[in-house]
């Protein structure tokens, strides 16, 4: 079917408007998200620095976390001499008993080796033989993990992990970064905290 030039200006026209009307629509949610961001930081900055128990500081960000993005397999781990200790752990969204493995070649032992956050978005065992890497969990398909640095220094990881691709992306990885030093930092407190509370025992 052919147009006359009137049609053709009308199409046109509304193809003009429809696409004025998407990139509204993105420009709007993208200022939400980042509202939604800020608040967030914000809030976890407030339940967490109010806490001195290291425990508690670790349950609040997977809670907070997890109203921005998936937290159902999310972690918290620390270097331990020749171990790696998951201090904070939950698979499928139920809290895991807290244990240690050997420091090795996973892609959490990988961030706190380099001191680099790692995103993988889609094809996580074509990435983990790139870097020379072990497969140590089944499954996983979209890998998000940040450095925690503590003391100068890259002690540990906080990281999330989704069975679907693409489940996290850049604008994730930027807020885990923000809370991941937020989260030093209330820890080097409840350290601190509980040395003089010990010393005046």
């Amino acid at each position: 079917r052919s147009f006359n030039s009137v049609q053709l200006r009308t199409l046109l026209a509304l193809n003009m408007q429809v696409g004025l009307t998407l990139d509204n629509y993105v420009l709007m949610w993208e200022s939400q998200r980042r509202t939604e961001e800020y608040e967030l930081l914000t809030h976890i900055g407030q339940a967490i620095s109010s806490r001195l128990d290291p425990d508690e500081v670790l349950r609040a960000i997977h809670r907070e976390l997890g109203r921005l993005f998936d937290t159902s397999n999310f972690f918290v781990a620390f270097e331990d001499g020749d171990n790696l200790r998951f201090d904070f752990e939950t698979a499928k969204g139920i809290i895991q008993p807290k244990r240690k493995r050997r420091f090795g070649e996973g892609l959490t032992d990988h961030v706190i080796r380099t001191g680099e956050p790692l995103l993988i978005a889609s094809g996580v065992d074509k990435k983990r033989a790139e870097l020379g890497l072990s497969s140590r969990r089944r499954n996983v398909r979209c890998f998000l993990g940040v450095p925690l640095r503590m003391g100068g220094k890259t002690g540990g990881c906080v990281g999330v992990s989704s069975d679907r691709e693409f489940a996290f992306d850049e604008r994730d990885l930027e807020v885990l970064q923000t809370a991941a030093g937020q989260v030093a930092i209330a820890l080097e407190n409840a350290r601190l905290y509980g040395e003089v509370r010990d010393r005046l025992a």
